[in-house]
């Protein structure tokens, strides 16, 4: 069965995010994740297409869109990422995104950290939901309507206190997207 992406308004009063949150076939893909280890946690995770992360869009998009590698050693692409700053060390749900010339499939969701000890690669966790095989015109469409309008939405809307990191990790945090 073939699923439709859409992008729906949403916010989180409690960080000053405005964002398009994900939904298949009409329903958010956060409730569709809901079942499983960490939902609260997951509940409270920002979608990846913020309008007001202090410095532009997420590379994520693009990731999404297939036109940039993965930033996760994976390859697995954030869906949902930590709603203060971002950045994959707080965690992420993550998915593998398989590609044809028709389709774009979300298969295998994770909770996944970038965090690593001497010892440690991170932590992956599975989590229960999908696959969603979308058609690849109307998905790219939708993905792209978020890139297209970005600048437009951006300026829309009002002004958030500029955050800035509370440590050193300057450089960890994804909200200052390489460019």
């Amino acid at each position: 069965m073939v699923s439709r992406l859409t992008l729906v308004p949403g916010e989180s009063a409690a960080h000053g995010l405005r964002y398009w949150d994900l939904a298949v076939d009409d329903r958010l893909l956060r409730e569709l994740l809901m079942e499983g280890p960490a939902e609260t946690s997951r509940a409270d995770l920002a979608p990846v297409l913020v309008h007001n992360w202090p410095n532009g869009m997420s590379n994520d998009v693009l990731v999404l869109l297939g036109e940039r590698p993965a930033e996760l050693t994976t390859g697995r692409v954030p869906v949902f990422v930590c709603s203060v700053c971002g950045d994959l060390d707080c965690g992420a749900t993550t998915v593998a995104v398989e590609r044809t010339a028709d389709t774009v499939a979300w298969r295998n969701f994770g909770w996944e950290t970038t965090f690593t000890l001497e010892d440690d690669d991170g932590e992956y966790v599975p989590i229960a939901g999908g696959p969603f095989v979308f058609a690849r015109d109307q998905y790219e469409r939708e993905l792209r309507r978020f890139v297209d309008t970005f600048d437009k939405v951006r300026a829309a809307g009002s002004p958030t206190e500029e955050a800035t990191p509370p440590d050193d990790r300057r450089g960890r945090r994804r909200w200052w997207p390489r460019r």
